[in-house]
């Protein structure tokens, strides 16, 4: 049987920042690969974060315009 070395990301994303977020996805996923890391998991809903203040103010527009695109 052979062995697979996991890790799990304990990080903060870039803060309602798309392009900062992936590249800090990219980032994290290139220095797990350097330390032998196979499958790396990730928070729900990592890229771009999930601010509290999304229940408590008007951010649901700059929440929406900032997260990734499904290709139709």
């Amino acid at each position: 049987m052979s062995k697979v070395r996991v890790g799990a990301v304990q990080s903060e994303p870039v803060w309602l920042d798309l392009e900062g977020s992936v590249d800090k996805t990219i980032s994290l996923i290139n220095d797990s690969a350097r330390r032998g890391i196979k499958v790396l998991g990730f928070p729900e809903v990592w890229i771009p974060g999930y601010p509290w203040g999304i229940w408590t103010t008007s951010v649901i527009g700059n929440y929406a315009n900032r997260t990734l695109r499904r290709p139709t």
